[in-house]
């Protein structure tokens, strides 16, 4: 309720971003905005976002029915969002679940580019090896190459 009186100036230059940002150079611009705008409607309600909402979720299915490039971080962040809208609407995200989930179930079938490995439990790794990003008794490693 703290946010809903910025809401009014703050979500129209969002929804604008994420209209507007087509071109390779503005992905990430345009899949922050997205980041941005399910965070807000999370952070005032469905009552407040409720008339914007429809319009984001159009934008939402049509960036996710065209054809994105690989390294596009657009399609993370958009299952990020599907996740917070779906939150903030509640019973008023049913109709979009037959859309959503096909790309969410094909996401969580897909292979990790990295492993979680307890240092403690694996003899092979130690604190210092430089594929290790934490020293905290967990390493996220790379792939082998």
């Amino acid at each position: 309720e703290k946010f809903e009186k910025y809401y009014d100036v703050v979500i129209p230059y969002l929804k604008a971003i994420l209209l507007n940002a087509n071109d390779k150079s503005n992905r990430m611009l345009r899949a922050k905005a997205m980041e941005c705008i399910s965070l807000v409607g999370m952070a005032v309600g469905k009552a407040k976002f409720r008339d914007d909402a429809k319009k984001v979720m159009d934008v939402l299915m049509s960036l996710q029915q065209s054809q994105l490039d690989a390294d596009d971080p657009t399609a993370s962040y958009m299952l990020q969002a599907w996740a917070r809208l779906c939150k903030c609407l509640g019973q008023d995200f049913l109709p979009y679940m037959g859309f959503v989930m096909p790309p969410l179930l094909q996401s969580a079938q897909l292979k990790p580019d990295v492993s979680i490995t307890s240092t403690d439990s694996d003899a092979e790794f130690d604190e210092d090896d430089d594929r290790c990003l934490f020293s905290s008794g967990y390493c996220i490693l790379g792939t082998k190459d």
